[in-house]
């Protein structure tokens, strides 16, 4: 009897489950017409990949300690109970630069790109050639000599984050029946109800992850502990074998502007626009060269901060119209309407709709990464420019990689003969997620294995401290930065209940 009743709450319990994860189509944690949590579209997802008879261990893995205040739910609060339940922010979107490069599984941890550097006659290396290639027919032809090297690339990084403890026994705790439930407007997913502190604290552990990759993609050094090669450290010159042979070829192209404005009017380098055509050209010569196609449009970026993509783009317009005089005077009406016109044109769309320009009749689209170091020259603002080439006719030359994280969480089910409790694959199994637990505190943690795999970097460039003088600040999406958009960074805390008098015009608690 018993038996038989358990076997209809189990079947009514996964309809229930089927019902809510078709309605939701468990690839988005909401509906255009519903209010999904984020709890709930999590349970419908794992329905569908984890075996509900399955045996699940845990232990207590560690001490924790849950935050006295600090929570967005509980008997405190982080935000006050008035206004909508929307909270917004300008540091949630997804990168776009992540996205371009994309990333791939890969298990290799050690990378060896093979190069070709000469096919020529013998005795070309040594300056001394015995024998050439023309003469006569019934005399003997020399013999070939050629030169081969490898180059190594980087490990993976490894890039993990906690969130804050939870205590369980508090979930569900709210300050009064008048607390709201928030929401949160994420890039690709959509505005999610956060029912609970555990939620939040996932979700942030995530994002603190995220952010590392938009720096560590441009600024990552292989050389310290957990981080992989970033552009700055592959787009560059000094190549070397691993005999430790200096490899020209292997080299990008790359330009120091030494510091000096879009112009060029100091270091003598004419216009950035000037600049970028000349370096655009090169890898064009290069890729020709090397016979493996052409690249599209849409895989070739220019990248930079946002702030000086304007600037760039007005240096375009003022390229494009200049007049040469016969005493080397530029002229240019910069007030008229077609150079206006002209700098609207080119102002958005692209294939990232940040603007674009064209060289040879090539497009060459912006690509804005507000995650960028920024450097002071007074009164200028610096930074670098890349142009970067993704792929060339079928070969993918610039790509991210990481660690399958399934490897792991598979062999100890395998191992155990069991599920390891508080360790999942997440993100497409790109990345892992556990809990550390402490009887009833909890922390969620997230970690990821990723590199940049870059196999042709002579086919990308980089102009290095370009600078402008713009009308306000730049401004970096990254917190650590200087010139992030909030000055004065606060870790959260609960927050004191205040109302306004209407009739005072002021605010109490």
């Amino acid at each position: 009897m018993n038996d038989n009743i358990l076997e209809l709450l189990t079947e009514a319990l996964a309809d229930k489950m089927q019902e809510r994860s078709l309605k939701t189509a468990p690839t988005a944690p909401y509906g255009s017409d519903s209010d999904v949590l984020w709890t709930d579209w999590v349970k419908a997802v794992r329905t569908n990949r984890v075996n509900p008879n399955e045996v699940r261990v845990s232990t207590k893995e560690t001490s924790l300690s849950a935050p006295p205040s600090a929570r967005l739910y509980t008997c405190t609060g982080l935000f006050g109970l008035c206004g909508p339940d929307d909270i917004i922010g300008l540091s949630m979107n997804d990168d776009p630069l992540i996205s371009w490069i994309g990333f791939f599984p890969d298990t290799v941890c050690e990378k060896f790109i093979k190069m070709w550097s000469y096919f020529d006659v013998s005795g070309t290396a040594a300056g001394s050639i015995s024998t050439t290639v023309y003469g006569d027919a019934c005399s003997d032809p020399p013999t070939v000599e050629y030169d081969q090297y490898e180059v190594f690339i980087g490990d993976f990084g490894t890039l993990r984050a906690c969130g804050q403890t939870v205590n369980i026994s508090e979930i569900g705790l709210r300050k009064c029946d008048k607390q709201p439930t928030y929401t949160l407007p994420i890039e690709g997913v959509g505005p999610v109800r956060i029912n609970n502190d555990l939620d939040l604290e996932t979700i942030a552990a995530a994002q603190t992850v995220k952010h590392e990759m938009s720096r560590e993609v441009i600024t990552g050094d292989k050389d310290t502990t957990g981080q992989f090669d970033g552009l700055t450290n592959l787009v560059k010159t000094g190549y070397y074998d691993i005999k430790g042979n200096r490899r020209y070829s292997f080299d990008s192209v790359v330009v120091d502007w030494e510091n000096d404005t879009l112009g060029g009017a100091v270091n003598g380098h004419g216009s950035i626009i000037t600049k970028v055509r000349d370096v655009w050209r090169q890898i064009m010569w290069r890729i020709n060269a090397a016979g493996m196609g052409k690249p599209r449009e849409a895989d070739v970026a220019l990248v930079m901060p946002t702030w000086m993509s304007w600037e760039f783009l007005d240096e375009w317009a003022f390229w494009s119209f200049k007049e040469q005089t016969t005493g080397g005077d530029q002229v240019v009406y910069r007030d008229v309407y077609e150079l206006r016109a002209y700098r609207d044109k080119y102002g958005s769309g692209g294939a990232f709709g940040n603007g674009y320009i064209t060289i040879d009749g090539f497009t060459l689209s912006i690509l804005a990464h507000d995650w960028m170091t920024v450097e002071q020259n007074a009164p200028n603002f610096c930074t670098d420019i890349y142009v970067l080439v993704r792929q060339i006719g079928t070969r993918r030359i610039l790509q991210g990689q990481y660690i399958p994280a399934d490897a792991g969480v598979g062999a100890v089910s395998a191992q155990a003969g069991y599920r390891l409790f508080n360790v999942e694959t997440i993100q497409g199994n790109r990345g892992i997620k556990w809990m550390k637990h402490d009887n009833v505190c909890v922390s969620p943690c997230v970690l990821f294995r990723p590199r940049l795999y870059l196999d042709a970097p002579w086919a990308c460039g980089v102009i290095q401290n370009v600078c402008a003088n713009p009308q306000f600040d730049p401004q970096s999406l990254d917190p650590q930065s200087n010139y992030f958009i909030e000055d004065t960074k606060s870790a959260a805390e609960a927050i004191t209940q205040y109302w306004y008098n209407s009739d005072t015009g002021s605010w109490f608690s």
